[in-house]
């Protein structure tokens, strides 16, 4: 065997025990792993979206996850209920982008003025103090359909059970509305008969006296 192929030989019994050793190497390698929040679940932050006239961190303060808190679903959803029931919003949506969670809002409007119309038996000073909607206070479905109801028991207590209201919204510019009450009164009620049950000492007419 000549000199250059004996060397050949050599060089290649060296290299094989070799081949393991930097397979076994590379297998122990750390692979790149996600971002350190991502990867345990950390909220990095809290990102507000869509709201106009309440601050941010207004909005963060319902939160009951906070930068530095690990995600937790049952507390998202809990922020959510916690949000809606400021009466401050008309829908909120929370989501995660990666370790941040985004917070979507949609403000409920600024009432810009409250006014009744078709009230003619019961004037506006009577039925305001019933209503607990006011002026550059925030709107709710909920309110409107409560002060609603607050109408039509006044007008109840006056004998007016025939009587409607319709809450009538005006969108206007910057996010407020107008809201109307639109009052149909209807004809009082009236007896027409007293009938009386288990009078015995007294007749109906001195009853009825």
């Amino acid at each position: 065997m000549n000199m250059t192929l004996r060397s050949l030989l050599l060089a290649s019994a060296c290299l094989i025990p070799l081949l393991p050793v930097a397979a076994d190497a590379q297998q122990r390698r750390p692979l790149a792993s996600p971002a350190a929040g991502e990867a345990n679940g950390v909220v990095s932050a809290v990102e507000v979206r869509g709201n106009q006239r309440i601050d941010a961190d207004t909005v963060r303060s319902y939160m009951l996850l906070q930068p530095g808190d690990a995600y937790d679903s049952d507390r998202s959803d809990r922020s959510l209920r916690s949000l809606f029931a400021t009466g401050l919003f008309g829908d909120v949506a929370i989501a995660r982008d990666g370790s941040r969670l985004v917070v979507t809002v949609v403000e409920n409007p600024l009432v810009n003025r409250v006014a009744y119309e078709g009230n003619r038996r019961l004037t506006d000073d009577t039925i305001r103090p019933e209503v607990q909607m006011r002026a550059r206070g925030v709107f709710t479905s909920q309110l409107a359909q409560a002060d609603r109801q607050r109408i039509l028991d006044l007008y109840a207590r006056r004998g007016r059970f025939a009587a409607r209201v319709e809450p009538k919204i005006i969108q206007l510019d910057q996010n407020r509305v107008d809201v109307v009450y639109e009052i149909t009164e209807g004809d009082a009620a009236l007896v027409s008969s007293i009938n009386f049950v288990g009078n015995a000492s007294y007749s109906d007419r001195k009853l009825r006296d």
